[in-house]
């Protein structure tokens, strides 16, 4: 048998570690305008506390899922009648209690719920949030506070349909549109947001197609 000599193609295949296989399947679910943007991710344990994981991640406390999870109940108690505006009563409810859940693994009802979480996480830490998707990406912002001295995008991707995983964007990167509930519930206060970041915005703007074009890196 004469052995089949290898292409290009598969010799680059081979070449890459598992990381960099990692960073080419993620990057493939994403709109390609935003998709060229991401510097590099980073995975989380998928126990069904992963969106949590990936924002204790990226505020740099470790993967504590559980202190996440409490921070945002505390924002969802002291801020109950803005966020019943917001959601209201019932929807509140099931927000709260899908928060509430100590089990590994968590169970399908208490995962991190998206994107009604969004606005409570960029409040609850007075962040610029943004989770890319296949097919809804979308930037969070603080509801009741303006932006501090110091700024902080973290970035949340969500892959093969029951994942989360952290992103990190390069500096000055194209933004989704904001979430229209962010416009309509704000307070005045935290108006000055939408200054900062709406040029990142509308540059996203421009690029959207009316199909959804997925980054095709060539390799499989």
């Amino acid at each position: 048998m004469v052995a089949r000599k290898k292409t290009g193609y598969q010799l680059r295949k081979n070449t890459l570690t598992s990381t960099q296989r990692f960073f080419i399947e993620v990057c493939k679910q994403f709109p390609i305008f935003l998709a060229e943007h991401i510097k590099e991710v980073f995975n989380v344990i998928g126990d069904g506390h992963c969106g949590f994981r990936v924002v204790a991640r990226a505020l740099e406390m470790g993967e504590n899922w559980a202190q996440v999870r409490l921070d945002l109940i505390n924002e969802l108690k002291v801020k109950v009648s803005m966020y019943v505006e917001i959601y209201g009563e019932e929807r509140l409810q099931e927000l709260m209690s899908s928060l509430q859940c100590t089990e590994i693994p968590a169970p399908p009802n208490k995962w991190m719920s998206m994107p009604d979480m969004g606005l409570v996480i960029a409040s609850c830490y007075n962040i610029a949030f943004i989770q890319l998707s296949k097919f809804q990406s979308l930037t969070f912002l603080p509801l009741n506070s303006p932006p501090p001295p110091t700024q902080r995008l973290v970035a949340m991707g969500y892959i093969d349909g029951n994942h989360f995983v952290h992103l990190v964007m390069h500096e000055g990167c194209p933004l989704p549109r904001i979430i229209s509930s962010w416009k309509r519930f704000r307070d005045p206060i935290a108006s000055t947001w939408e200054d900062t970041y709406m040029a990142r915005v509308q540059i996203s703007n421009q690029q959207i197609s009316t199909t959804c074009e997925i980054v095709d890196l060539g390799v499989l």
